[in-house]
């Protein structure tokens, strides 16, 4: 079966995809590839908490007035996965208030973009708090997914779940 992420990085350079798979080249980490996945964590982590977040909406509320509250969790997060990677961000010579601002800065505007959604989820069916939490799709992080028809598989950042419905979202 044929890797997705595979299949995306051939087309980005089919040079790199040959030296990863067939001569076992190991990719010295950068910067970019340590910030890249702490924001991915951070965002994951979010959304694993999501329905704190959702909970907090009020019917009055704008999404300028959501987003704090997303932001008021990566206040927690952030620093979580800064212990998690700190011997990374070391050897790739980070210092950690620059971690700080950068990862936060990435995550918060993902968190503005969700709230703009959710907001927009909450006016459109007049649901706000714990009816928020119960009908706004399921999230549902790292989702695996394979398709034997195309003889594909891979994982999506996340997926959005509402009865039968999946719509993925791939956080870049």
């Amino acid at each position: 079966m044929l890797v997705v992420t595979d299949l995306t990085e051939y087309l980005y350079c089919p040079r790199r995809l040959y030296a990863s798979r067939r001569l076992k080249y190991v990719e010295v980490e950068s910067k970019e590839m340590v910030l890249g996945t702490m924001v991915h964590e951070v965002i994951e982590q979010f959304l694993k908490r999501h329905t704190e977040f959702l909970g907090a909406v009020r019917e009055d509320d704008s999404a300028d007035q959501i987003a704090p509250r997303g932001n008021a969790m990566l206040i927690r997060i952030v620093p979580e996965r800064m212990v998690r990677h700190k011997s990374r961000l070391e050897k790739v010579g980070i210092p950690m208030m620059d971690c700080l601002k950068e990862v936060r800065s990435l995550a918060e505007r993902f968190v503005r973009a969700h709230a703009v959604r959710v907001h927009a989820f909450a006016k459109a069916r007049r649901v706000f708090g714990r009816a928020l939490v119960i009908a706004y799709p399921t999230i549902l992080t790292e989702y695996d997914s394979n398709s034997r028809t195309l003889d594909l598989r891979g994982r999506i950042d996340y997926v959005e779940k509402s009865r039968d419905v999946y719509v993925p979202f791939e956080i870049k």
